[in-house]
């Protein structure tokens, strides 16, 4: 039997400016801790605002998402999502991270479309909601970045 799988996303707001080698840094890190603990996901940041999608088994999730709410270079933490799912949106991905400041005009409208679906509190209770959530994510970060 397959292990329970979940999906988390977050978003929260960096206490200082995040500059590339902040993002690198947090990668790197993440890249050896992810593959430890079988998590996989995608980070999105822009304009000091981070958009954190993580997926693993419920334990290794939970205990890291505890984690980074009490990070201090973290502020105003906020779950959108959290939910079992049967199988990976992002498997590839120990931690793909993408910087949108400076990013293509083009991908503006679905920036504008995920954020909406984050500040609506229905979010964590609509599965529909949820899931074009994490596929547009995906889809910025698949038609954006490298992912490591």
């Amino acid at each position: 039997m397959a292990a329970e799988l979940i999906q988390l996303v977050y978003i929260s707001k960096a206490r200082l400016a995040s500059t590339e080698a902040d993002l690198h840094e947090i990668q790197s890190s993440s890249l050896r801790f992810n593959a430890d603990h079988d998590i996989t996901g995608l980070l999105l940041h822009r304009s000091g605002c981070f958009l954190h999608y993580l997926e693993g088994e419920p334990n290794a999730i939970d205990s890291l998402y505890n984690s980074i709410k009490t990070d201090p270079r973290h502020q105003d933490c906020r779950l959108l999502v959290r939910r079992t799912c049967e199988s990976r949106s992002a498997p590839y991905w120990s931690m793909g991270v993408l910087d949108l400041d400076g990013a293509d005009g083009d991908i503006e409208p679905t920036i504008a479309d995920i954020c909406a679906l984050a500040d609506d509190p229905r979010l964590s209770e609509d599965d529909a909601r949820a899931t074009e959530m994490i596929r547009k994510m995906t889809a910025i970060f698949v038609g954006h970045a490298r992912a490591a």
